[in-house]
């Protein structure tokens, strides 16, 4: 019989992506017909899979212990995109009480919602979110090179020097990293905007750039991931549908 990844028939159900369903996997969180879960785990179509005790697949027979894939319905594909706040955290919960993105999406009938991506608490702009694994996958993962592009504000005028190093590339704690392409919107005495475009979207990756070449970021927006650009009518904490991705394979 077929198999399939178990972070992929993870993701499918919209359960969570294939990045978040490996860190499940990772933590032992997840179970397959009652035995814990490895990375590279393989399952049939026909098959009892948990996460912290809890069934994510609905069961084709409510009497069987077996959840089946096989003829399973999924959902159908949903997508919004998001003008995230400054001081919102992007996380499901926050042991600090501090707002969260996720109260402010609209409920879904199936699946959840999964963020594709994330943005520091300090970072503002869109965020996108779908129900599909499989496209929150396909624009996450760093092989397919989808652009982000963000606008930075500096307090301080930057060198010939410092321009072609954010180019040319650095070396972070977590490998060699460079912006696509740097274009400077606005320059005076004492403050820098401008246009950055990165190909992956690493842990503050935009922020770990310029702290390389000893720059603080004053402000940090993303306005755009792969065609989809934020509204400029979209106020900061609102959301609203996204059709662009609606038919992207993925």
């Amino acid at each position: 019989m077929k198999t399939e990844k178990l972070q992929k028939v993870i993701a499918d159900t919209g359960f969570a992506s294939r990045r978040k369903a490996e860190e499940l996997i990772k933590q032992q969180r997840v179970q397959v017909e009652g035995k814990i879960a490895n990375i590279g785990m393989r399952v049939e179509k026909t098959v009892k899979i948990t996460v912290d005790n809890q069934n994510i697949v609905p069961e084709k027979n409510p009497s069987s212990t077996q959840l089946s894939l096989k003829n399973r319905k999924l959902p159908t594909r949903k997508i919004i995109l998001y003008n995230k706040k400054i001081g919102e955290v992007c996380s499901t919960i926050d042991a600090n009480k501090r707002p969260i993105v996720f109260q402010n999406l609209p409920v879904l009938n199936e699946g959840r919602w999964i963020m594709v991506g994330r943005l520091d608490i300090n970072t503002s702009g869109l965020l996108l979110f779908t129900n599909d694994g499989d496209l929150a996958n396909f624009l996450m993962h760093p092989k397919n090179k989808i652009e982000r592009e963000y606008i930075v504000t500096l307090k301080c005028v930057l060198t010939a020097e410092q321009v072609k190093n954010l180019t040319a590339g650095v070396v972070l704690e977590d490998g060699f990293a460079k912006f696509k392409k740097v274009q400077i919107l606005k320059s005076t005495d004492n403050l820098t905007r401008l246009s950055v475009i990165l190909c992956e979207g690493r842990n503050r990756e935009v922020r770990r750039i310029f702290k390389n070449q000893n720059i603080l970021v004053f402000k940090l927006k993303r306005i755009r991931f792969g065609d989809v650009t934020l509204p400029r009518d979209l106020e900061p904490g609102k959301f609203q549908t996204c059709d662009k991705l609606l038919q992207m394979k993925t």
